[in-house]
């Protein structure tokens, strides 16, 4: 419904912008190839722990536990499918 009111909204102002983050593959992407590296870059090299057991944040669109958790899942050592 939101979506929809931003879209009518764009229509009247031209300087409107909708990120739409729940469906844009940008956001779950950027904390892929960004934060889940950096997450797993600390543990090793600040904390010398060779792989991630558990990964626990609070979610708000979806992107960041989507996209970090996949790449702790494909690059953690002892992680399992």
């Amino acid at each position: 419904r939101i979506a929809l009111e931003i879209n009518d909204l764009k229509k009247e102002c031209i300087q409107a912008f909708f990120v739409n983050q729940f469906e844009n593959l940008a956001n779950y992407k950027a904390h892929y190839t960004s934060t889940g590296p950096e997450i797993l870059y600390q543990l090793r090299t600040i904390h010398h722990v060779s792989c991630c057991s558990a990964f626990v944040m609070s979610s708000g669109t979806g992107g960041t536990i989507a996209g970090v958790g996949q790449y702790l899942k494909e690059n953690s050592s002892s992680s399992s499918s």
